[in-house]
């Protein structure tokens, strides 16, 4: 589980089954700021957002893809390209206000 990054390249693509706990919906929010994303406490990539999207926005499914071009990454990142966070999973994505 977790993110994929083709030999740690600059870029992590993922989506989101559920986006209950985003501040905002709206792509302007993110792309272009430096975000960080936690996941289920065991790694963070923090970087600049280059591409938000609601793929589906139903009562029954609910899909955003991020892409992000990582500067920092610690923890554990495997998984598979494009990967799928599902409901169960604790992701955490917040905007990183400028200093």
């Amino acid at each position: 589980m977790g993110i994929y990054f083709n030999d740690w390249s600059v870029t992590a693509k993922f989506k989101i089954e559920s986006y209950e706990g985003l501040k905002s919906l709206d792509a302007s929010y993110w792309v272009g700021n430096r975000v960080r994303v936690e996941f289920n406490s065991e790694g963070t990539i923090e970087g600049i957002c280059k591409k938000f999207q609601v793929q589906e926005n139903t009562e029954l499914k609910k899909v955003v893809r991020f892409e992000i071009e990582v500067e920092e990454a610690t923890g554990n990142f495997t998984g598979r390209p494009d990967y799928l966070f599902r409901p169960d999973d604790v992701v955490k994505i917040e905007k990183v206000e400028a200093e």
